[in-house]
């Protein structure tokens, strides 16, 4: 495979691109030269997830989202084939010009995907964790390998670092921080009452914890004012994610920071309702726990079951 050039095409949502990383890491290790392409969305969270893999090829395309679901122009994979012999394709969709995208795929000597279209495709088993089966493309060429020894590292600008340093410094060191997620897609989200309560309680019960709450709203029923409660609202992803290099823990719903927690290995609680936490949740995290309402509903999970589970979760680390 060291002969062979590989093109790697990823584009779901943000909580699947981080969770690509192991995979992306491990084709760059197997193969002579791999070209990641993806989408090119307005704030370039995409291209800075994927920046954080040993990737260095990385192209972008218009993919739009349609009421029948994403699209793209596929003569815009024609102009980038270049000298790639093989295709991998890491998405759980075809654009609608069907036609032309397999025309597309008849140029590789081999291509890979989760269709019948391509040559040779990989099944998703049943309760399998969502990382475990983007790495089934990588094990594809080399069954030996294993996730642990391709974890995404991560770094962050230089401004990112200062800041997220200078704000740790500033606090007294008897406090450790939880960074707190709780909004995402309306039916994966904390209810706004029982987030207060929450909120309210862990700061009455843990002196030395310091919340910061990180998301692109306010996900509060209540206005909030505390000296250990920060709410950072719609920063820089960069510079919000830079936060979880000085979290002593971390709790939240299904979505792109949980799963950024669970590489950095930070322990952590997820709080779950629809989604299946087998499938979606920490994977390679050693310290975690799952809240599953077993109705599918968020208003099911109790404050009870909660605080159970993080107690759990601070005594143990």
């Amino acid at each position: 495979m060291k002969d062979d050039n590989a093109i790697v095409f990823a584009s779901n949502g943000l909580g699947d691109a981080l969770m690509t990383l192991p995979t992306i890491n491990a084709l760059c290790h197997l193969f002579d030269s791999v070209r990641l392409i993806t989408s090119c969305n307005s704030d370039g969270t995409f291209e800075e997830i994927y920046s954080q893999s040993s990737c260095r090829d990385i192209v972008t395309i218009d993919i739009r989202e349609t009421p029948e679901g994403k699209d793209f122009d596929v003569q815009e994979l024609h102009a980038i084939i270049d000298n790639f012999q093989v295709f991998i394709c890491l998405n759980e969709w075809v654009p609608r010009d069907v036609n032309s995208y397999n025309d597309f795929i008849s140029k590789f000597k081999k291509s890979i995907g989760c269709y019948d279209i391509y040559s040779s495709k990989i099944i998703r088993q049943n309760n399998q964790h969502t990382t475990d089966y983007f790495f089934e493309y990588a094990k594809y060429f080399d069954k030996k390998i294993t996730i642990d020894h391709f974890r995404p590292t991560f770094s962050y600008s230089q401004i990112a670092t200062e800041k997220v340093e200078n704000f740790r410094k500033k606090l007294p060191s008897k406090y450790r921080i939880l960074i707190f997620h709780g909004d995402s897609q309306p039916e994966k989200m904390i209810p706004r009452k029982m987030l207060d309560s929450i909120i309210t309680q862990v700061l009455s019960a843990h002196k030395n914890l310091l919340i910061i709450v990180i998301g692109t709203s306010y996900p509060f029923h209540r206005k909030f004012e505390h000296e250990r409660l920060y709410i950072i609202q719609n920063l820089d992803f960069t510079l919000t994610w830079a936060f979880f290099k000085v979290a002593d823990y971390f709790v939240g719903v299904d979505s792109v920071f949980l799963h950024l927690a669970d590489f950095y290995d930070i322990p952590s609680l997820g709080l779950f309702g629809p989604t299946n936490c087998d499938e979606w949740g920490f994977r390679l995290n050693r310290n975690h726990k799952h809240i599953k309402s077993k109705s599918g509903d968020m208003n099911d999970i109790s404050s009870k079951h909660f605080f159970q589970k993080l107690g759990e979760i601070l005594d143990s680390d």
